[in-house]
């Protein structure tokens, strides 16, 4: 099976869409901070904050080496994708009790197949020519 490369221009409009999205995703992660540090609600422990803090920080870092174009970006996104994969997967082991965590399980598996083509996206050749990534073993 022969796959097609990507131009410049092609590369340009997918990280587009890849910013937009780590719009959103921060826009989310600072809402639901801020909702579990308000205290509005109880079924929320305050601990649980820790990792969406370190999500958001990640989606920023994430949102400024798409901004920039820099060389690091390619092995943090493939490195945060295989995390988030793993995390949203073992998490979907846990049983829906309600219908909020039944969107939960919808809105998780949506997540990881923007990780999986995340992580096609940024293996490929081109784009890590495009970004001044340079072949390595791992990445």
């Amino acid at each position: 099976m022969k796959t097609k490369t990507l131009t410049d221009d092609r590369i340009t409009t997918i990280t587009n869409r890849f910013q937009k999205v780590y719009i959103v995703f921060m826009c989310i992660g600072t809402f639901v901070i801020i909702y579990k540090l308000s205290g509005i609600s109880k079924k929320f422990p305050r601990l649980d904050s820790l990792q969406e803090i370190i999500n958001l920080l990640l989606y920023t870092v994430l949102y400024i080496g798409l901004r920039l174009k820099t060389k690091w970006l390619i092995p943090l996104i493939l490195i945060s994708s295989v995390w988030w994969l793993l995390s949203t997967f073992l998490r979907g082991f846990q049983p829906a009790v309600d219908i909020i965590g039944l969107l939960a399980k919808t809105v998780g598996i949506m997540f990881v197949l923007f990780c999986a083509y995340q992580m096609y996206f940024f293996s490929r050749r081109e784009v890590k020519s495009y970004f001044g990534t340079k072949e390595t073993i791992f990445f």
